[in-house]
């Protein structure tokens, strides 16, 4: 969905912590895009886990491609909301 006017609660109804799903939320700092993840965590039921641009970006050839791997590998063993967070700096 671009530009999408749906409601989130809405949205979580309708998805299943069981199967995977993508969602991007984009705009500019400060309009709710984590906090709407987290609360998308939280009605569904499941761990939000949050990677932050630190987390991620290394100096190293490979480590930060290995940290993003790592980070969709620890979402899937414990079923959780995965948040890039500032990650687009």
């Amino acid at each position: 969905m671009l530009n999408a006017d749906k409601d989130l609660a809405e949205l979580a109804s309708k998805l299943n912590p069981k199967h995977a799903a993508w969602l991007c939320l984009y705009g500019p700092p400060g309009t709710g895009k984590t906090a709407s993840a987290f609360n998308l965590a939280k009605v569904l039921g499941v761990p939000a886990l949050i990677k932050a641009q630190s987390d991620i970006k290394s100096a190293y050839v490979g480590e930060s491609e290995k940290a993003v791997a790592g980070a969709f590998a620890q979402a899937k063993r414990e079923g959780g909301v995965l948040i890039f967070d500032g990650v687009d700096s």
